[in-house]
């Protein structure tokens, strides 16, 4: 019985030690899913911060994208703009000589208009001393002064207005001006002689004989004004070409 009991003892040890010394497998199994898991939770953040650093760097591409293409067309809008401007001021600087080209036309016209008008008054009277002497008297060279008065002021600021426009036509149209000036003044002297009845006669033809000279030079005051313009509008022309 003692021997039976002792067997039974033994056997009973060795099975406890048999099962202590094999290995855990429920405890294997939890430590390789932890393992596992950790693992995966370290791939994880180095994917998310990988994806991260590539977000980051599309952020930044898309920032330099959409500010290069402002400066494209904030460059754009500059040329644009510079280039409308000098269009601008290319039409006002045409616009602005095509008005002074007119405004110098229109007091040059004006000048030549009084000037003729001084030598058809001038001519005229020289023209009734010529043809019709009877009717020459100090009464119509009195009107005729009161007609160059009135010229003479006229010309005067038409010379200012058109020296403000064109030297050059200025200068041109000068001597004409002068001339008028000597003939009226020519006709003024000889016609005081009608003044004493014993020079009538003599002052009479002496007038009529100043008539073909002052008619003649007349005729060539619209040639002489028309060549000073055309010379001046050319060369402004090829100025501003």
């Amino acid at each position: 019985m003692k021997a039976k009991l002792f067997l039974t003892f033994f056997l009973g040890i060795i099975t406890f030690e048999k099962v202590n010394c094999q290995p855990d497998t429920s405890l294997f199994n939890l430590n390789k899913t932890y393992v596992t898991a950790q693992t995966k939770n370290q791939l994880s953040q180095a994917e998310y911060y990988a994806n991260q650093s590539h977000s980051i760097n599309s952020q930044w591409l898309t920032l330099f994208g959409a500010l290069g293409g402002s400066m494209i067309g904030f460059l754009g809008a500059l040329i644009i703009a510079k280039v409308n401007k000098k269009s601008e001021s290319q039409k006002f600087d045409k616009q602005l000589g095509e008005e002074k080209a007119k405004n110098l036309k229109i007091a040059a016209s004006d000048l030549m208009k009084k000037t003729a008008e001084g030598f058809h008054s001038i001519t005229w009277v020289l023209w009734i001393a010529k043809n019709t002497p009877n009717e020459c008297s100090s009464k119509i060279i009195d009107d005729h002064d009161k007609r160059m008065n009135k010229i003479y002021a006229e010309i005067a600021g038409a010379q200012v207005v058109l020296s403000a426009y064109s030297k050059k036509i200025y200068q041109d149209t000068e001597p004409i001006v002068r001339h008028l000036y000597h003939c009226d003044g020519e006709l003024g002297r000889t016609a005081y002689g009608l003044k004493t009845p014993a020079t009538v006669s003599a002052t009479i033809t002496q007038l009529g004989n100043m008539w073909q000279g002052v008619y003649d030079y007349s005729l060539d005051i619209p040639k002489i004004f028309a060549n000073s313009m055309e010379l001046t509008i050319t060369q402004k022309a090829g100025v501003s070409q």
